[in-house]
C-alpha cells in the first residue's frame, strides 16, 4: 500500500486499496496547485490532510493542519496509535485548535510531544469594542440574530450532514419564536443553504 495506511480489519483490501488511489489522486490534485507556495494548511484531519502531508514531504514546506473538533472527538483510539497516524502527527509542521479543551483530547489521543497551539475564535473584547452603538428606527426594539453556520433542508431525524447545527437551532429558534410574539428574529445564511423558511 502506497500510503502506508494501518490494515484496519473492517476494511477490506479492495476498500483500502481505493482509499490508497483516493490519497494518491488528492496529492496529485493538490501538487498541481502547490508548485507556487510556501506553506499548506488543511482544514481537520482527514484523507486531504494524508495527502498534503505527501505533498508537503515532496515540496519540502511545511503543513500546518487545523483541528476543527469533530476530527478529533471522532477520532478512532486505535487509529490515532497507529504507525501510519503517528508518522503522519510528526511531519505536520504543528497543528491549530480552536479551544484548550480540543488541545488537551488530541494530545491525549495521540500520546506525543507535537506543538499545539490554541487560537480562539470569536472577537476578543478587550481589543475590539464597539463605539457609537446605535439601534436604528426600523428595528422597532426587535432582537435580531445572525447565524452563519449554512443550513440544510432535511428531515431533523433523517441521518445525514448537518455540520454546524443548522437544523437544530432552526427547530430551537421555532419553539422560541412562539414565545417571543415576533420581537426577534433568526436570519440563516452560509454554505449549504436550501431552504424557504
Amino acid at each position: 500500500m502506497v500510503t502506508g495506511l494501518p490494515s484496519i480489519p473492517f476494511i477490506s483490501t479492495i476498500k483500502q486499496t481505493i482509499i490508497d488511489a483516493f490519497i494518491i489522486l488528492l496529492s496529485k490534485q493538490i501538487k498541481k496547485q502547490a508548485q507556487m507556495v510556501e506553506m499548506i494548511h488543511s482544514i481537520s484531519i482527514g484523507y486531504h490532510s494524508f495527502a498534503a502531508q505527501q505533498v508537503a514531504n515532496e515540496l519540502d514546506i511545511p503543513h500546518v493542519v487545523q483541528l476543527i473538533g469533530s476530527d478529533v472527538t471522532c477520532l478512532a483510539p486505535d487509529f490515532a496509535i497507529s504507525e501510519f497516524f503517528k508518522r503522519w502527527v510528526t511531519q505536520v509542521r504543528f497543528f491549530i485548535a480552536n479551544s484548550q479543551s480540543l488541545n488537551d483530547s488530541f494530545r491525549r489521543l495521540t500520546d506525543q510531544d507535537i506543538l499545539i497551539e490554541t487560537i480562539y475564535r470569536g472577537v476578543n473584547t478587550k481589543i475590539f469594542k464597539p463605539t457609537n452603538v446605535y439601534f436604528p428606527d426600523h428595528i422597532n426594539g426587535e432582537c435580531r440574530f445572525l447565524y452563519l453556520g449554512g443550513y440544510i433542508n432535511k428531515k431533523f431525524d433523517i441521518p445525514g450532514p448537518d455540520p454546524k447545527g443548522g437544523d437544530l437551532i432552526l427547530r430551537a429558534w421555532q419553539i422560541l419564536d412562539s414565545k417571543s410574539a415576533g420581537r426577534a428574529k433568526l436570519i440563516l445564511a452560509g454554505p449549504w443553504i436550501n431552504s424557504d423558511g
